[in-house]
């Protein structure tokens, strides 16, 4: 009876190494596929990619990203600007979208109307019509109609 359960046992161990092994692998091969979407921003499903950290605007329908013209959003059929963020950003200053998505921190937001979500805010945010949900705020905060959703 002994060999019997520790035949069983064994069986188990080995079953939960395989398990933690495939565990790895999935972990690993979903760790590359976030790297690569690093840096990442979507705007209405198109991709901008290898976009540093630094400053994303959105002013007068003009995308700029650190300063510099990326695309004109005049010509766009869908009015409602939604905006996915994967990585850190210094700077965020939209007009107008209806959301913005930072899979990451943002140092200072500045939103007229719009909805953002992200990890931590690690200064200020400033929005006119919108919420801000987040998981901490570091800095001021200042919303004029809408709510602060803040984890911490």
């Amino acid at each position: 009876m002994f060999e019997f359960l520790k035949r069983i046992l064994n069986i188990n161990i080995f079953e939960n190494k395989k398990e933690i092994k495939n565990e790895n692998n999935i972990k690993n091969k979903n760790d590359k596929n976030s790297a690569s979407v690093k840096n990442q921003i979507i705007i209405n499903g198109k991709k901008y990619n290898n976009i540093s950290s630094g400053n994303l605007t959105i002013s007068n329908n003009k995308i700029y990203i650190n300063g510099s013209f990326i695309e004109n959003l005049k010509n766009i059929e869908e009015k409602n600007i939604k905006i996915e963020i994967y990585g850190d950003k210094n700077f965020i200053s939209i007009d107008s979208c209806e959301t913005v998505s930072v899979n990451g921190n943002v140092y200072n937001i500045k939103l007229i109307n719009g909805t953002v979500t992200c990890n931590d805010v690690r200064n200020d945010v400033t929005i006119t019509n919108g919420d801000i949900n987040a998981n901490k705020i570091s800095g001021k905060c200042n919303v004029i109609n809408g709510d602060i959703k803040c984890l911490n």
